[in-house]
């Protein structure tokens, strides 16, 4: 499974959402939707909001910074 979660900081604490997630086919490949709505990466003096795209394989976990530009 492929997931963009979305990564909210502020001074309350920190918070992790799935946006989208998608199936990878059986070679790999897959397309995953970020939903029009969605709201592009800020950084505040006390807060922030950023993605990550995260894919799981089994037992195994990758993480990457994903952008969402206005």
């Amino acid at each position: 499974v492929v997931e963009l979660v979305r990564l909210e900081q502020s001074p309350s604490g920190s918070a992790s959402y799935r946006v989208a997630s998608a199936e990878p086919a059986d070679d790999g490949t897959f397309a995953l939707v970020v939903p029009e709505d969605t709201p592009p990466d800020v950084e505040g003096r006390d807060c922030s909001l950023h993605y990550s795209l995260r894919a799981f394989a089994g037992p195994h976990e990758v993480r990457e910074a994903f952008s969402v530009a206005p």
